[in-house]
């Protein structure tokens, strides 16, 4: 970026990456190039930190940010819902070794970086961040990480001891790298959106968390990475997490308010080719078990087929 440029630019710029360069030097530049823009330098940004490419375009795609009123005033593309002409940047990290458990998946975790890239550009994203694990954490584990005191050891961090940990440093990490303004997680990792959303009140990060929606299969399924380990009968077995929340929300509009009910509907899911880690309805900001449905409870499962772990969730509007 060449200071000449900044007059032509309607755009705002997040970050320069050079994989070559150390960090540090590359985020002073940053604010030095910052300083010398004819407007803030805020920016959206679209972490992504699976090779889930459909979810991170989907979110890309979504944000919808109102800029600063010291911003300036550019014509908007009409098949943009922005009041500003914004860029995205989107995050495609190598998969982060530290929310990793020593017997899960890490090693072959899939990773599809070609597609990943395209369907950025598809969505309109800026720039795609690849770090090595080497340049994440170039002294191995870090000693310092940021580590939940609640709401961590229930749902998905019950049979997963320390993965919040490592999901909440990473993001942490990448929020000192970047400074972004907004930051879009998806709805279907519920618990991890919940707590990078307390990590940020609690530790009065300046960024605003937006949650992205459940980007589903044709069929129903919950895009995951995951989803390409399936075999063709796994597939149809899993489907029925989808089917059990479409239960639970068929029940909630019709008027049930007991959770016992719901969850026993939740729980229907487990059978001898799906099983069933948890179905449970938690309140929305504490993840604690509810003893009333209302509005905004999240229903919430998890479960195996075969080796292969998913998860899924919907919140109950009525």
């Amino acid at each position: 970026l060449r200071p000449e440029d900044t007059q032509s630019l309607d755009t705002r710029v997040l970050w320069c990456w050079d994989n070559d360069r150390d960090p540090a030097e590359c985020a002073e530049q940053q604010r030095n190039a910052a300083s010398r823009l004819p407007w803030d330098t805020n920016a959206p940004s679209v972490p992504s930190f699976t090779t889930d490419g459909n979810n991170a375009s989907t979110a890309i795609s979504e944000v919808n940010f109102r800029a600063p009123d010291t911003a300036i005033n550019r014509p908007v593309s009409p098949t943009r819902e922005y009041d500003y002409a914004w860029k995205n940047a989107w995050f495609e990290g190598s998969c982060n070794p530290l929310q990793f458990g020593p017997s899960e998946d890490l090693s072959r975790y899939p990773r599809d970086l070609e597609r990943d890239l395209e369907l950025a550009r598809a969505a309109g994203a800026d720039l795609v961040f690849t770090p090595a694990v080497a340049e994440m954490y170039p002294g191995g584990e870090p000693w310092v990480g940021v580590v939940p005191e609640r709401g961590a050891d229930v749902l998905c961090g019950a049979s997963r001891p320390g993965h919040f940990r490592g999901v909440l440093t990473v993001v942490a990490k990448l929020f000192g790298i970047f400074l972004p303004d907004v930051a879009v997680f998806g709805q279907k990792d519920y618990q991890q959106l919940t707590l990078i959303r307390r990590m940020v009140a609690d530790l009065d990060l300046p960024v605003e968390v937006q949650a992205g929606p459940v980007v589903r299969e044709e069929d129903g399924l919950a895009m995951s990475s995951r989803n390409t380990y399936l075999t063709a009968s796994e597939r149809a077995a899993a489907l029925a997490l989808h089917e059990v929340l479409a239960h639970a929300e068929a029940a909630f509009t019709a008027g049930v308010r007991d959770p016992e009910a719901v969850r026993a509907l939740l729980r229907a899911a487990d059978g001898p080719k799906l099983a069933l880690e948890y179905g449970e309805v938690v309140h929305p900001e504490t993840l604690e078990p509810v003893t009333e449905l209302t509005a905004g409870t999240v229903a919430a499962v998890a479960g195996r087929v075969g080796n292969t772990r998913l998860i899924d969730n919907t919140i109950l509007r009525g």
